[in-house]
């Protein structure tokens, strides 16, 4: 704020008005200027202080002629705030209490300012706290520092800190927040921060930090010593192993101590000594005074022993293997008992022993026991033992053999293995008195087999697979003996010895089987399948050093035999041996069978061979089908083997041609055959066959030309001349083996209404269902007869028109021949058809109702001797004019189905669209569509032609206008859609017709030129060849086929325009079979149309399912009579 005062109001406007003055003239004169006014400002002008603090306002003065100074600061209210100058350019307040005051800045020339001032109440110094970390765990001598702050300190805020350990024994802490862990235990530290400052109110926080104070782990952690417990006799000793476990980087020592030392005793190296019988504890202590990082430890680890009195054992009886006799102690020999008496007094007895010593000799420290028993972990108890000693025992490689126990005087000692210590028996005094004699090994031939009726096994074969190997050792108990000379063999079917002596040296070692070099001995026998094996090992006799006779074994059970040794030493193996050869024969002895059809000692390609059997009486055949087959011969002396087994394989010999039989007993020819088998041993042996000639070439047969094939006998085709005329006639061929007299067979049969299953004429048997293609009657004798002819075939007897008396029906021959080596040919069926009676109409059956599509069934009924073949349909509309329709068919011919007669039905001659005419509206005679009405069908006529071609005369029913149902318009010109579009309709005369095609008939209509689409749906075409003769159908064409635009061949519709009509040409190119012609009968035929060109022809045209269709005038294309109305 400024205050102005009255006098400087005044000079101001003194000095306007010297201004204004001035401006009047230059006459005015201007004073002296006036000095600025003073100015004083404080600021803030508004500022707020707590109570207790201050707060200064900067006071700020100006002007004058000199400036004045700052004098004096005064307080609206000093129970609010003081005011006092502060360096004569300020005003500092302090605040007293809560409220507004206004402080006054005088200067010392009078001028003043003033500010707002407002005293709040003080604030708290700090509030909150944040300690880090919030607890701790440490080991004994770990610090860790405690931070902690407030969490709001206020400005100006002074903070003290302090820290107290709530148990200084286990954690101290400094001034400086610093913990100290003194021992192992739980402390909490509290920190309490204290806020003070100037215009603040003083303020407190306390907060807490748990620690956690663990030892130091320990400088050892473990001490082992084994044994962890012993059981001693008296002076007994146990050396203690003890292992400590010490922490990395400390280091200790163990000691050793007994609670009993009148039971044991223990040095400081850990050795136990038994001192009397009871229990003591030996304890192992390991220690280490550890280090900053592990504190002192100890561990220990005790072993309880136990001292006990010495085990005792001693033998009480001997006796005879397990027999409870008594040995004679002067002739001790073979297995023994020696029965133990044992006292442990509580020590761990883990083995008892027995040791066989030379008199005077102990050999328990470096000799094996003869016998001992061992009782595990658990030890032996009191009381008896018994242990067995083979007092015979030796060991061999089987080319040598040792005794274990010479014969002579032996000490027995029992040895007791206890814990640190032995304890021995009292000794036994025996004399060994064993016989000398040898051991054996015998190794079976390692091919064997099974005789599958006796479930035995054998051994033996050819070749190394089957030879069998014996080894024979002396074993000699009589000290200073050996032998000189051994003559050994087999026993049983084998037999047969070897002498080893210095001359065949020892090893005693021979084989058996098949003969070899060196020490074999050849056998060519077979065991009994049914009696027990019989072959092994044996010693006829021997010689010994002095010369004296030796030990023998005739026997398996006559050798030495030892479970003690490692392999156990057996008895050798008693098997049953196969080295004999089987049987061979064929079945048949060694001439072979004739081949089927033919005779002894021809064969043919199908000839089998395996026909061989394998017999034996040891092990066995192995199966008839592994027989191995050869042939020889035609040159060639080496025997080859088959691949099919077959004739198949044997080339017939182009050097030799003979074969068969010699004065009706003996065979020849180049070839003979081997059969070789095999015993389930591979023993083998053969046999052969007489001599036998190879003719693997099919005798030719032929039909002769005259041989009827599908021919047809009706009395007109063809003629039948005499009698005597061939039907079915043939001849032979064979230029190896020949024929013999009953080598042709042949075959007849027939089949008809009457025998509509067929029959056998020539032949028995079941004819089966193919009675006419193929019938099986069995073939009967056909003779051959006449010269042979120039070519070599040789004629057989023919079949005969008179033989089958004319009879009608299907006839059905075949002919086969076989030469002598049982090659067969059969000849393909022939047929011939004999049907010469015409066929009869008895009636026929029409519809009620006749519509254009419906199925309008007519059912003529007639008879005929063999089978009909089709059924012809005409129908007659107006006077004369009579169209035949597409014959049906009726039965085939040629088949197994013989078809029965009577009634059959009719009388839909198309498949589709219109299938009979119910009327038929013509062209005008300028092939325009009149309207004229339509002709109507008068009556239907029906015929029956039978397979062999010989037709019925028609039979004939009237049709009532009342069977006829006419259900369509007439074409005329204003019907839309039909005459309206069609200008004409006729059959082109002319093929230089516009746009034609050349070759066919042709149906044309002149259109509109808007018809999109044929007019019509189908054209039938039909033609007869003379006036006065009915219409012939002779074939259709498809209208709705999509037309070709130019005369394209083969195309059946075309079409042409002229821009005001269009053309539509459907054209004929060959009829349909007319069923006329016996050509038809048997396969079926169509005719070009040149050929008939010049009869009439007319074309009927049909659009849609009615029965109104339209027919153009009849055309002779060659401009003949044929149209001719009669």
């Amino acid at each position: 704020m400024q205050l102005f005062s009255r006098n400087k109001a005044l000079s101001v406007l003194s000095l306007g008005a010297l201004a204004a003055l001035g401006a009047c003239g230059d006459d005015v004169t201007v004073p002296a200027p006036v000095n600025p006014p003073v100015v004083v400002t404080i600021s803030p002008s508004n500022a707020n202080v707590n109570v207790g603090a201050s707060v200064d306002l900067a006071v700020a003065i100006t002007g004058g002629t000199t400036t004045p100074t700052l004098t004096g600061c005064a307080t609206s209210s000093a129970a609010v705030a003081t005011a006092a100058v502060q360096g004569g350019t300020a005003c500092r307040v302090t605040g007293v209490s809560t409220g507004s005051v206004s402080i006054t800045a005088t200067t010392s020339g009078g001028q003043t300012a003033a500010a707002s001032v407002t005293v709040n109440a003080p604030v708290a110094a700090i509030s909150g706290i944040a300690i880090t970390p919030a607890a701790a765990n440490l080991q004994v001598g770990g610090t860790t520092t405690i931070t902690a702050n407030p969490t709001t300190t206020a400005p100006g805020a002074v903070v003290a800190r302090a820290y107290v350990s709530s148990n200084t024994a286990v954690a101290t802490v400094t001034s400086a927040g610093v913990v100290t862990a003194v021992a192992p235990g739980q402390a909490t530290i509290t920190v309490s921060l204290t806020g003070t400052g100037t215009g603040l109110s003083t303020a407190n926080v306390t907060g807490q930090v748990a620690i956690t104070v663990t030892a130091l782990p320990p400088s050892v952690t473990g001490v082992t010593a084994t044994p962890t417990s012993a059981t001693l006799i008296t002076a007994g000793t146990q050396q203690i192993t003890a292992t400590a476990t010490y922490a990395a980087g400390n280091t200790g020592t163990i000691t050793y101590g007994t609670n009993a030392p009148g039971v044991a005793t223990v040095n400081a190296s850990g050795l136990i000594t038994a001192v009397g019988p009871g229990a003591a504890i030996i304890t192992v202590t390991a220690s280490s005074a550890g280090n900053a990082s592990f504190g002192a430890a100890s561990a220990t680890a005790q072993i309880p022993v136990t001292v006990n009195a010495p085990a005792q054992v001693s033998i009480a009886n001997i006796t005879e293997g397990t027999t409870n006799n008594p040995v004679n102690i002067n002739n001790v020999a073979g297995q023994i008992q020696v029965q133990l008496n044992l006292v442990t007094n509580n020590n761990n007895v883990s083995s008892v022993s027995l040791y066989v010593c030379d008199a005077a000799v102990n050999c328990t420290m470096t000799a094996s026991p003869a016998a001992q028993q061992n009782f595990g972990t658990a030890g032996a108890a009191n009381g008896q033992i018994n242990l067995f000693i083979n007092t015979a025992d030796f060991t061999t490689d089987f080319a040598t053999a040792t005794a274990k126990f010479l014969n002579g005087q032996k000490n027995l000692i029992a040895v007791l293995n206890v814990a640190n210590s032995n304890a021995n028996s009292n000794l036994a005094i025996l004399n060994f008195n064993n016989t000398d004699g040898f051991a054996a090994k015998h190794t079976a031939p390692t091919r064997s087999a099974v005789n599958a009726s006796s479930n035995t096994t054998f051994f033996g074969g050819p070749d190394a697979a089957g030879r069998g190997r014996i080894q024979i050792a002396p074993v000699i108990y009589t000290a200073g003996r050996s032998l000189v000379s051994v003559t050994a063999g087999l026993t049983g079917v084998c037999g047969g010895t070897i002498t080893f002596n210095s001359t065949n040296a020892f090893p005693i070692d021979y084989t058996y089987g098949y003969a070899t070099t060196g020490n074999n001995i050849t056998c060519g026998s077979e065991s009994n399948p049914n009696a027990d094996p019989d072959v092994t090992a044996r010693v006829v006799a021997s010689i010994d050093n002095a010369q004296n006779a030796g030990p023998s074994a005739s026997m398996a059970s006559s050798f030495r035999t030892t479970t003690s040794s490692i392999p156990a030493v057996t008895a050798p193996a008693i098997i049953r041996v196969d080295y004999d050869t089987p049987s061979i024969d064929y079945a048949f002895g060694s001439e072979l069978l004739a081949p089927t059809g033919g005779e002894l000692g021809w064969v043919n390609a199908a000839y089998s061979f395996a026909t061989g059997d394998i017999d034996d009486n040891g092990v066995g055949p192995r199966a008839n089908s592994t027989i191995v087959y050869g042939f020889a011969g035609c040159g060639t002396s080496t025997y080859t083997t088959f691949t099919t087994n077959t004739g198949a394989d044997i080339a017939e010999c182009t050097t030799d041609f003979t074969g068969g039989l010699v004065s009706g007993v003996n065979t020849r020819g180049p070839y003979t055959a081997r059969a070789t088998g095999q015993d389930l041993l591979s023993n083998e042996s053969s046999a052969t066959t007489d001599n036998f000639g190879v003719d693997k070439t099919n005798p030719a047969l032929r039909y002769t030309a005259s041989s009827d094939s599908l021919t047809i006998y009706n009395g007109t085709v063809p003629t039948v001349g005499t009698a005597a005329d061939t039907m079915f006639s043939s001849e032979a061929l064979d230029e190896r083996a020949g024929f013999a007299s009953t080598a042709a067979v042949h075959m007849l049969s027939r089949a008809n209404q009457a025998l509509n299953a067929g029959s056998c004429v020539v032949g028995t048997g079941t004819i089966g269902s193919a009675f006419v293609t193929a019938p099986g009657c069995t073939m009967a004798a056909a003779a051959f007869t006449g010269t042979v002819l120039v070519d070599g075939y040789k004629p057989i007897a023919p079949v005969t028109y008179s033989f089958l008396a004319g009879a009608e029906g299907y006839w059905t021959y075949r002919v086969r021949v076989t030469d002598r080596a049982g090659n067969m040919t059969t000849r393909e069926y022939r047929y011939a058809l004999i049907n010469t009676s015409t066929p009869t109409m008895t009636g026929m059956g029409i519809p009620s109702t006749i519509t254009a599509a419906g199925t309008n069934t007519f059912t003529p009924n007639f008879t005929e001797i063999v089978e009909s073949r089709l059924n012809s349909f005409r129908v007659v509309y107006g006077a004369g004019d009579t169209l035949t329709f597409p014959a049906t068919a009726t039965y085939s011919l040629w088949d197994d189905v013989i078809g029965s007669n009577g009634n059959t039905t009719m009388g839909k001659p198309f498949t589709s669209g219109v299938t009979f005419y119910t009327n038929i509206q013509t062209t005008t005679s300028t092939n325009t569509i009149g309207d004229t009405a339509s002709t109507r069908p008068d009556s239907a006529l029906a015929a029956v032609t039978n397979v062999g071609g010989i037709g019925s005369a028609f039979f004939g029913v009237a049709l009532l206008n009342a069977n006829i149902q006419n259900d369509a318009t007439a074409w005329t010109t204003s019907t839309t859609g039909k005459g309206s579009l069609v200008d004409s309709f006729f059959v082109a005369a002319s093929a230089a017709a516009w746009n034609s095609p050349a070759g066919g008939v042709k149906a044309r209509v002149f259109a509109n030129t808007n018809i999109i689409n044929s007019p019509f749906t189908r054209i039938d075409f039909y033609y007869r060849a003379a006036p006065a003769t009915p219409f012939q159908y002779a074939g259709t064409v498809d209208a709705t086929v999509t037309p070709a635009l130019s005369p394209v061949a083969g195309a059946p519709v075309y079409i042409a325009d002229n821009g005001t009509q269009r053309v539509w040409t459907y054209v004929l190119r060959s009829v349909a079979n007319t069923n006329t012609s016996l050509t038809a009968l048997v396969g079926g035929y169509t005719n070009p149309l040149g050929t008939i060109a010049t009869g009439c022809w007319r074309a009927i045209a049909t659009s849609s399912s009615n029965g109104r269709v339209l027919s153009t005038q009849n055309v002779d294309l060659a401009g003949g009579a044929a149209c001719v109305t009669p």
